[in-house]
């Protein structure tokens, strides 16, 4: 993987990582908030987990559709 001048195998490898995180992380963030929104043992009113689902699907309406099978609005 030492491929970026003037960089280490190391640093590199490291930013490569960092890379796919940053990529793959809202898939992530919106998959725990939607399951989080509607945890009843947490709960939320009707208006918190529609707001929670919400911005969900603003970082990845897919996930939240493979999620609970509902085709959502973007």
């Amino acid at each position: 993987m030492h491929y970026a001048a003037g960089q280490s195998a190391a640093d590199v490898d490291g930013e490569a990582q960092r890379q796919a995180l940053v990529s793959a992380a809202p898939g992530y963030v919106a998959a725990a908030i939607e399951r989080i929104a509607f945890d009843g043992a947490l709960g939320l009113t009707p208006t918190q987990q529609v707001l929670l689902r919400d911005r969900a699907v603003e970082l990845d309406a897919r996930v939240v559709e493979d999620l609970t099978g509902v085709t959502v609005p973007i």
